[in-house]
C-alpha cells in the first residue's frame, strides 16, 4: 500500500484549501525538521513515551475501538503506545520523511503520511486525536485552524489531546546546532477560548519538560 497516496485516506468531510504560505518562519521550521531528521531522532530518541497521557486519552473517550490521528508523531515514540491499544486505525501526519522512516520501522502496523498537517485535510470519523508538543510552532490563528479541523472530523464525545509550551502568549525563535524553529507560548485559558465553540475541557494539567513549563489538555467534542 502506498501510504503517500491520498486514496489511502478516508473521505474528507469537507474540501480544504490551505493558504499558499503560512509565512517564512513557519516554512523554515518545517525545513529544519525535514533536513535534520537524524539529529532530532538522536536528541529525542531516549525520551520516554508519554504512557500515562496515551492511556488517559483512551480512557476519556466512549468508543472502545477508535480511529486515531496523531499530529507530529516524529520517530513514533507515542505511536508505539497508541498501537498497543485496541484501535480500528491509526494515522500519523508528520512533515519529516526521515523521522517517519524510523516510525514505520518501529510501528509497521501504523499508517504514516509525510505531510504538513496544517495544510493537510484530516480523515473523517475520528474519535481521538493526539498532538504531543507538535503544535508549539503554530501561532494563534494556525492553532485555531487546527482546532476547527479537529472539531470538523471528531465524533461527538471524541477527544483532542494536546500539549503546549506555557506562558503569556508570545513568540520565540529557537536557533541552535540543529536549525531554526519558531515556538509559541500559550496559557490554558487561551486554548479553552479558541476551542469553546466546539469543545469542553475534559482534563488539564501543568508539567515541566527539560525545565520548560508546559501544559496538556484534553478537549472533548460537544
Amino acid at each position: 500500500m502506498d501510504l503517500y497516496n491520498p486514496a489511502t485516506i478516508r473521505s474528507f468531510t469537507r474540501d480544504f484549501t490551505p493558504p499558499k504560505t503560512y509565512g517564512a518562519l513557519y516554512d523554515q521550521t518545517l525545513a529544519t525538521y525535514c533536513e535534520n531528521a537524524a539529529d532530532f531522532a538522536k536528541r529525542y530518541g531516549e525520551i520516554l513515551p508519554m504512557h500515562h497521557d496515551v492511556a488517559l486519552g483512551f480512557a476519556l473517550i466512549f468508543n472502545p475501538c477508535p480511529n486515531v490521528l496523531e499530529l507530529g508523531p516524529g520517530i513514533g515514540r507515542e505511536a508505539t503506545e497508541i498501537l498497543k491499544c485496541p484501535i480500528k486505525r491509526y494515522m500519523g501526519y508528520d512533515i519529516s520523511r526521515g523521522m517517519l522512516e524510523i516510525a514505520r520501522e518501529q510501528n509497521p502496523t501504523g499508517q504514516f503520511m509525510a505531510v504538513d498537517f496544517l495544510r493537510q485535510p484530516f480523515p473523517s470519523e475520528l474519535q481521538l486525536i493526539f498532538a504531543f508538543d507538535s503544535l508549539i510552532h503554530l501561532d494563534r490563528t494556525q492553532l485555531y485552524e487546527i482546532i476547527a479541523k479537529a472539531a470538523n472530523v471528531l465524533d461527538s464525545g471524541g477527544v483532542f489531546y494536546l500539549s503546549l509550551k506555557e506562558g503569556e502568549y508570545h513568540h520565540e525563535l529557537q536557533v541552535d546546532d540543529i536549525g531554526t524553529r519558531q515556538c509559541f507560548y500559550y496559557q490554558m485559558d487561551d486554548v479553552a477560548e479558541l476551542a469553546a465553540m466546539d469543545f469542553t475541557v475534559a482534563y488539564s494539567e501543568r508539567y515541566e519538560f527539560r525545565e520548560s513549563p508546559r501544559f496538556k489538555m484534553a478537549l472533548r467534542k460537544i
